[in-house]
């Protein structure tokens, strides 16, 4: 029997790699979408067809598209120099891949597009946004991932989609919460004022459960899925619990929200005259200056009969061994 072909963009980045492990042990030919310029390291050991193309190229792929049977869509920027760099890739991008599996695979089993919590934006509370919560996002990023999920929905009716939004991914491989082992272990908790902000948190492998289960799942056709634990965590907590798996003492430093404003205006001005992206600006300030980013799982919890199921404290355990092995830190 022929194995089922699915084809995983930005198969070498954190999220995807992952996608492509599991795809994998499940018995699937993966058709690994990359770039020339792309860093193989996270799946130049898995039994993958590497295929060469980029999203703002339509040209470039509709011939990887032959015979496959789901699109997993994990592939975009998060970091851009500007908003229209965002949508280009992001929006624009999203709408070719959708137009190319409309030309060449209208019959494909399912197209799951891999958004974002940022899309739906942040919550007035500590009360978990839903599924059914108007999408207010903060940031270029955020509007970025909007704008594709509008694209995605658009082709509802050529052929079965999905979109899932992850909160918070974290798990081995990660570059954004590393950034946090790194401050732990220098021993300093970096505070944005005196609000205390809380998140959602998904361990990557509980999200790529998640995102194969809404794959095969007939209920999840055409609908949203927020993915996270269930709880919801502070960030100082969070910082004391990585702390301490590293066996650290912390202390707070505090940067006023208009010490940071300045700091990150300055680091876009630079950046902007060096024509790279900013690793902080105005814009990504936007986000960290909100005290609210919690979504609700009960919807995938409740269709898609999904669960996480690895503790936060044991996932970051793993996390740090993966790191101090690999040597990140």
């Amino acid at each position: 029997m022929n194995r089922p072909i699915a084809l995983v963009t930005g198969a070498n980045g954190f999220i995807g790699s992952h996608l492509c492990e599991r795809l994998l042990q499940q018995g699937y030919h993966v058709r690994a979408l990359v770039r020339t310029t792309s860093n193989l390291q996270f799946i130049e050991n898995l039994d993958v067809e590497l295929v060469y193309g980029e999203l703002i190229k339509p040209e470039s792929l509709s011939p990887i598209l032959e015979n496959v049977d789901y699109v997993y869509h994990p592939g975009g920027l998060v970091r851009a120099r500007n908003e229209k760099a965002f949508m280009q890739v992001n929006r624009i991008g999203t709408r070719n891949l959708l137009q190319a599996v409309e030309n060449i695979r209208p019959n494909l089993k399912r197209f799951v597009h891999i958004s974002s919590q940022a899309a739906a934006g942040p919550s007035d509370s500590v009360k978990p946004i839903t599924e059914d919560y108007p999408p207010a996002p903060v940031s270029a990023y955020g509007r970025s991932k909007l704008a594709s999920e509008v694209e995605v929905m658009s082709f509802k009716d050529k052929f079965p989609i999905t979109i899932i939004r992850p909160s918070v991914v974290y798990g081995p491989r990660d570059s954004d919460v590393y950034k946090f082992f790194r401050l732990a272990r220098r021993g300093i908790n970096l505070r944005l004022g005196m609000a205390r902000m809380y998140v959602s948190l998904i361990n990557v492998t509980d999200l790529v459960a998640c995102i194969l289960a809404a794959a095969q799942s007939e209920k999840a056709v055409g609908e949203v899925f927020f993915v996270a634990n269930p709880e919801s965590y502070e960030y100082t907590s969070i910082m004391h619990m990585i702390a301490d798996i590293m066996d650290r003492n912390i202390i707070d430093l505090v940067v006023p929200v208009w010490v940071a404003k300045c700091f990150a205006g300055i680091i876009e001005y630079v950046s902007q005259v060096l024509r790279k992206s900013a690793p902080l600006n105005k814009d990504k300030l936007a986000e960290l200056s909100r005290n609210f980013w919690l979504c609700s799982p009960e919807k995938a919890k409740n269709i898609l009969g999904w669960n996480p199921v690895i503790p936060v404290e044991e996932g970051f355990r793993q996390t740090w061994q993966w790191y101090l092995e690999k040597k990140w830190l």
